[in-house]
C-alpha cells in the first residue's frame, strides 16, 4: 500500500502501527471489542517485549526496536534513549487508541488517531536537529 512506503525509520514505525490500525478497522469495532478485554493479558507488553506465551504485540515491538535503532545510528533520535521503553509505549499508545476507537463505536479514525498522536511521541524523541536539515 503506497502510504506505507515510507523510508524514514520514524516514519516506519508509525507506518507499522498506522498499519495494524487498517486492519483493525477493517476487521470492525464489534470484532476488535472482543479482543480488547481487560482479560486478554496478551496486550500487556512486559519490559524487554519478551515472555512466556504468545503476545499480541511482539512482532510490533521488534520491528520498532529494528527501526528505533536504525533512528539511534542515524542520530535521528536521543542517543541515551531506552528502546525497550520506547517501543513499549508505542505498544501501549497503540492500546490506548484501539480501546477509544472500540468505545467511540468506530466513530474515530483509529489510523489519523494513531499517526496524530505516535507523530507526537516520535517528535518528543527526536534530537533537536533532526528537522532541521528538512
Amino acid at each position: 500500500h503506497h502510504q506505507f512506503q515510507s523510508l524514514d525509520p520514524l516514519e516506519k514505525v508509525i507506518d507499522i502501527y498506522a498499519c495494524c490500525g487498517l486492519y483493525n478497522d477493517s476487521k470492525g469495532y464489534e470484532f476488535i471489542s472482543g479482543f480488547y478485554s481487560s482479560h486478554n493479558y496478551g496486550l500487556y507488553l512486559p519490559p524487554g517485549g519478551r515472555a512466556e506465551g504468545a503476545y499480541a504485540f511482539t512482532p510490533l515491538y521488534e520491528e520498532s526496536i529494528t527501526y528505533l535503532a536504525q533512528a539511534k545510528e542515524n542520530k535521528l533520535i536521543q542517543p541515551d534513549l531506552d528502546l525497550d521503553v520506547v517501543a513499549r509505549k508505542l505498544c501501549f499508545l497503540f492500546n490506548g487508541v484501539t480501546y477509544n476507537w472500540c468505545i467511540s463505536q468506530g466513530q474515530i479514525s483509529i489510523v489519523n488517531e494513531i499517526r496524530e498522536l505516535f507523530d507526537l511521541y516520535i517528535n518528543s524523541i527526536k534530537l533537536k536537529t533532526y528537522n532541521q536539515g528538512r
